[in-house]
């Protein structure tokens, strides 16, 4: 019988399980890198085309041609909020216009009485950015009705300003301020004008933890659409 001694067996065997370990390493990197370049093609019309990771999703393509081009312009969007794109809507005999971004949900409302004249809410998928467009008949001066709604509101205000602005030749009034409740503050814009005895106001509403610089945007581009003949 013949017995065969391996000298340092364990530091040996301790070598090769670390050889194993980084061997299963490297495959497992090679095979997640080689996933993330794996591409899909998409071609749009015949003259656009592009290419990106399989291992993503795009939400949405939008592509639009303008009158008199012969090109198309095409943008994939992965923001569930594009601010680029918009859509038109017209207030039918109120000689009142707005655009919002398309991705928004709309819903048009009506009200009993004739303070209301007109009333449309907005809003994201998940509705939690989410406002309204307004178009009310106001009688007494803009500025008067606005202090006394704020004097009067049962609202919790946090770090409240109301400041002068001119949009489109029309001079109205802003307020932004910080709601505040038990359960959560939410970040509020709104613009008011008046014209001809009618008050136009644009409210828009965020999670206060979630607001920031895309959304002031998304806000001035729907205030810079009003169009009030």
């Amino acid at each position: 019988m013949q017995v065969i001694i391996v000298p340092n067996f364990r530091k040996r065997l301790l070598n090769v399980i670390l050889l194993l370990a980084l061997w299963i390493s490297m495959v497992t990197v090679a095979d997640f890198m080689n996933s993330n370049t794996k591409l899909l093609n998409v071609s749009l019309n015949e003259n656009i085309h592009f290419s990106y990771p399989i291992n993503m999703k795009i939400d949405r393509i939008y592509v639009s041609e303008k009158e008199g081009s012969n090109g198309i312009r095409a943008a994939s969007l992965f923001s569930t909020t594009p601010i680029d794109i918009m859509k038109k809507i017209e207030a039918k005999g109120l000689g009142f216009s707005f655009s919002f971004p398309s991705a928004f949900q709309v819903n048009e409302q009506s009200f009993a009485g004739n303070e209301i004249l007109y009333h449309v809410d907005f809003s994201n998928k998940s509705k939690d950015i989410h406002g309204f467009v307004q178009v009310w008949n106001l009688q007494t001066p803009l500025k008067d009705f606005l202090i006394n709604s704020k004097s009067t509101s049962p609202g919790n205000f946090k770090d409240f300003k109301m400041s002068e602005i001119k949009i489109n030749n029309l001079d109205g009034y802003l307020w932004d301020y910080t709601s505040v409740n038990d359960s959560n503050s939410v970040k509020a814009l709104e613009a008011f004008f008046q014209k001809d005895g009618k008050m136009y106001r644009l409210s828009y509403f965020v999670p206060e933890k979630s607001f920031n610089k895309e959304h002031e945007k998304i806000f001035m581009n729907i205030l810079d659409s009003l169009k009030i003949s």
